[in-house]
């Protein structure tokens, strides 16, 4: 049985919001992303498929991986020592003020400032 991280296969790709953690899969995942994807068009001539993602109203083209990209991901990957650690009450303070901004009532910088100073505040009173 194939376990979710192993490399996938020409047909399926599996890491879209994140990537592997075993290297061999991270290689491969890398090597399908720098590979151009094509189609065969009605006179028989391979195309290739150029990829984009709509990004506030706005579609933007994804170009295909480079090995200097690939290389850069990896590293900063192969850096990473400290696991994520989520505090819901600091997420919560974000919630409650980002709102602000979204509805037009403040800017970002405002409700930044504000944030910035609810965490800290936040910060010293839990030590």
């Amino acid at each position: 049985s194939k376990d979710v991280q192993d490399p996938p296969s020409d047909d399926e790709y599996r890491y879209v919001y994140g990537f592997p953690i075993r290297r061999d899969s991270l290689e491969a995942v890398a090597q399908k992303a720098m590979t151009p994807d094509y189609y065969i068009d009605e006179d028989g001539i391979q195309q290739e498929i150029h990829n984009s993602w709509w990004i506030a109203g706005q579609e933007v083209e994804i170009p295909t991986l480079t090995q200097a990209e690939a290389d850069k991901i990896t590293a900063f990957i192969e850096s990473v020592n400290t696991p994520m650690n989520n505090n819901e009450k600091v997420m919560n303070i974000i919630e409650e003020e980002t709102g602000a901004y979204f509805s037009g009532q403040k800017s970002a910088e405002e409700v930044a400032s504000i944030i910035q100073s609810r965490v800290s505040i936040y910060l010293s009173e839990s030590r």
